[in-house]
């Protein structure tokens, strides 16, 4: 089965690196929620993380919970990013950030494309 072969993969490169616990990063996806619960499948430690900025989605939060709840190598984490992206935000508007990227600030549910607008910004 394709799923258990994934699995031998995922703990084959664990192992061949030295890995004894895997970091995975939950959105609330499709794909995170796949690729948690292949990690957690594997009977290593896995480490769901979500990692939220006033995010009112909770599915992200409920696969964690999801994950912690059936299996015994869970070790959950939620990481509050508001304070850090307030931060982020205000160190752009000093640098002198363009208007889109407050237009961008103002909008509901802009988080993910702020940072991206703010990582281009730095990039450049």
């Amino acid at each position: 089965m394709i799923k258990d072969k994934i699995i031998k993969w995922i703990k084959d490169y664990a192992t061949k690196h030295n890995k004894t616990t895997l970091v995975v990063g939950v959105s609330g996806g499709i794909d995170s929620a796949v690729v948690s619960t292949l990690c957690a499948e594997t009977g290593l430690k896995t480490m769901p993380v979500v990692m939220s900025i006033k995010s009112r989605d909770t599915i992200a939060l409920d696969q964690v919970w999801w994950l912690d709840e059936n299996y015994p190598n869970i070790s959950r984490r939620i990481v509050n990013l508001e304070k850090i992206f307030h931060e982020f935000v205000n160190a752009s508007k000093y640098l002198g950030a363009d208007s889109e990227l407050g237009l961008l600030i103002q909008g509901p549910d802009c988080e993910w494309l702020c940072c991206i607008k703010l990582l281009n910004l730095i990039m450049v």
